[in-house]
């Protein structure tokens, strides 16, 4: 299966009230994985508390990092889909199995 150019993300540049930092870009290139990384066609996702919280207030304490324009943060930690693509090393996960 092949993937599609690009993706879509809720993102934020800035910490902030979380109304006027989030957006969402629909034009975002998938980077290339790594040897131990998956990537996962997500097919429902979820904004929990925690999420909005870090976004706004407790993000600098818990990651040690800020966003910016040029490597904004995702929002949600939270997702089901499959899996669409494996690293190389990776041997626990294969080609269209479910994640939650």
């Amino acid at each position: 299966m092949a993937l599609p150019a690009t993706y879509r993300a809720y993102q934020y540049e800035n910490y902030g009230p979380i109304e006027e930092e989030l957006k969402i870009h629909s034009d975002l290139l998938h980077p290339a994985l790594t040897s131990q990384q998956v990537r996962i066609k997500v097919h429902s996702a979820a904004v929990n508390p925690i999420d909005y919280s870090l976004a706004e207030e407790w993000g600098p304490a818990f990651t040690g990092k800020t966003p910016s324009a040029e490597n904004p943060f995702n929002i949600g930690l939270d997702g089901a889909g499959e899996v669409v693509e494996v690293g190389s090393d990776v041997k626990r996960l294969k080609w269209a199995m479910r994640s939650t």
